[in-house]
């Protein structure tokens, strides 16, 4: 589905895993998932903190917040990790 057709009001691409995290995680086993995740949070800690604060920003801004992810697997996803992130800002 295309961000114009699911309306989606801001896509913040900078929080998104790396291109090089996101191509480890579609290469490797579920059992790799908290490798992934822990990785995936350094990158919110480091490298990505900036554009994690100004989502969390933005996510005061709202009574509402919905992450879109691609994955069908609703356990093992980035926006599982970007949650748990963001609700430590908030």
């Amino acid at each position: 589905m295309s961000k114009e057709r699911a309306e989606i009001d801001l896509w913040a691409k900078d929080t998104a895993p790396s291109p090089e995290l996101r191509k480890q995680w579609h290469a490797a086993s579920d059992d790799d998932w908290g490798a992934y995740a822990d990785r995936y949070r350094a990158e919110l800690a480091g490298e990505s903190a900036s554009a994690l604060d100004e989502l969390a920003a933005e996510a005061r801004k709202h009574g509402v917040v919905t992450l879109v992810y691609a994955a069908h697997d609703e356990e093992h996803n980035h926006a599982v990790v970007l949650e748990e992130a963001l609700r430590e800002l908030l």
